[in-house]
C-alpha cells in the first residue's frame, strides 16, 4: 500500500537448483518488479505497508511463509496469518523471525 491508500500486487515464479550447480531462474521482469517493490517498501518514503509471502512446490510437503513490511521495518508473520497462494494443495505454514538489517550509517 502507498502513501496515497493505493494497493499493487506483483508476483513472480522463481526456480532454484542446487545440482549441479546452485541456479536462480526466473523472469528478468517479474524479478525486477518484486526487487523494485521490497526496496520502495525497505526504504520507507512512498510504501507504507507490504507483504512478502513465499511458498514452496517441494513435494510432499509444500511451505508458505510470510513477512510484512511496514513502515520500513521488516517483521516476520505468524502461520496462522499466511495464506497459501491460489490453487495449491495445502501447504504447511512456517513462521520465521526477520532477519537483522542492521544501519548502514551505524555499522559503516
Amino acid at each position: 500500500m502507498d502513501v496515497d491508500g493505493r494497493y499493487r500486487l506483483a508476483s513472480a515464479t522463481v526456480t532454484v537448483t542446487t545440482a549441479p550447480a546452485w541456479h536462480l531462474d526466473a523472469d528478468p521482469d517479474e524479478f525486477a518488479t518484486i526487487e523494485a517493490a521490497v526496496t520502495a517498501a525497505l526504504e520507507g518514503s512512498c510504501t507504507v505497508l507490504a507483504t512478502l509471502v513465499v511458498q514452496t512446490d517441494q513435494e510432499p510437503h509444500p511451505v508458505v511463509c510470510g513477512w510484512r513490511i511496514e513502515r520500513g521495518w521488516l517483521h516476520g508473520m505468524k502461520p496462522a496469518a499466511v495464506r497459501p497462494c491460489g490453487g495449491s494443495s495445502a501447504p504447511v505454514a512456517r513462521a520465521y523471525p526477520a532477519p537483522f538489517l542492521p544501519d548502514p550509517s551505524v555499522t559503516g
